[in-house]
């Protein structure tokens, strides 16, 4: 079988792992599905290296066709809905695009992979994991606080099952937090130095958060898709990805209102909304990672914090 290899979604995480394949000379093909607005601004510097497919995970007969007319030999779920306030107002569609729409590619993969050639990465979430007392590994018990991380956990054990019950090759990244410049101001970080660097430029006023001593483990979205890659060149099984650093929200902030230049006290600059949910310590020593995928992470979330100062800045200047 042919090197090739199938990315379902073109979000961050699908962007970074598609340079992965690319570099190791894999034929890529991308799966996207039908929107209004762009959903292809990630991946727009590839598409002459890579096939554009259009499909949906909610989809039974799309995906059929898919891995019927691709032939992969490596697939890489990295379609979903991750907003966890969104699946708290919609919690049925978090169920049919995170659990659902996994039961669709499994069950594809079991009526198609006939010799059990193909071989899947499917991420899940840290957060089935819910106030779980740090550090966690991929014997911690499921306790999901949010129709999200239930919809995770669910795919999870889905991925067991068809692993042991139909002998696919399926392989579960138990993903922590991760960021990169790809990533939307929707998410902590992002909106944290999108707004140091605004406020520093006097286009904006007040931040707003919830915990600050809330302790956060972020690391850097191209190395966590690194330990996705390898993880398909092991034997099948699950694997917690994280930095195993945390530091608090309010650290943070004041890491990239220095970087970014922000006179005077920054926590005058912060407003808390009590009504931001707070959660558990989610973090990992990822020992499990270390010695078979033989995989470290350089970055934590201070590195990321720089990053992404650095990049606004050059944001706000192009303007």
């Amino acid at each position: 079988m042919t090197k090739r290899a199938l990315i379902l979604g073109a979000g961050q995480d699908a962007s970074y792992l598609a340079e992965i394949l690319l570099a190791e000379k894999r034929e890529v093909h991308l799966m996207h599905r039908r929107s209004s607005v762009d959903n292809l601004a990630r991946v727009r510097h590839l598409l002459d290296r890579v096939t554009l497919h259009r499909g949906d995970l909610t989809d039974f007969g799309s995906l059929l066709y898919l891995l019927v007319t691709v032939q992969p030999s490596v697939i890489y779920n990295m379609a979903d809905q991750d907003n966890v306030g969104w699946s708290n107002g919609s919690p049925l569609y978090s169920a049919d695009v995170t659990y659902k729409g996994v039961a669709n590619l499994l069950e594809t993969m079991r009526q198609t992979d006939w010799d059990r050639r193909v071989r899947l990465f499917q991420p899940v979430s840290a957060l089935m994991f819910g106030d779980a007392p740090a550090p966690q590994d991929e014997g911690t018990p499921l306790a999901p606080r949010s129709p999200y991380a239930c919809a995770k956990a669910g795919a999870f054990l889905l991925c067991r099952h068809y692993r042991r019950e139909h002998g696919l090759h399926v392989s579960c990244g138990i993903m922590y937090n991760h960021c990169s410049p790809r990533r939307s101001e929707g998410y902590l970080l992002p909106k944290i130095c999108a707004s140091a660097v605004r406020i520093a430029r006097g286009l904006q006023d007040k931040l707003t958060l919830g915990n600050l001593e809330q302790l956060v483990d972020i690391g850097f979205a191209k190395e966590y898709m690194r330990a996705a890659y390898r993880t398909l060149m092991v034997q099948p099984d699950d694997f917690c990805i994280a930095t195993g650093e945390s530091f608090p929200i309010s650290y943070l902030v004041k890491h990239a209102f220095e970087l970014a230049g922000v006179k005077g006290d920054p926590m005058d600059r912060i407003e808390v909304d009590p009504s931001f949910l707070p959660s558990g310590l989610l973090s990992s020593g990822c020992e499990k990672a270390h010695k078979e995928l033989c995989w470290n992470p350089e970055h934590n979330a201070e590195n990321v914090v720089k990053m992404l100062v650095e990049h606004y800045e050059r944001k706000v200047d192009a303007i």
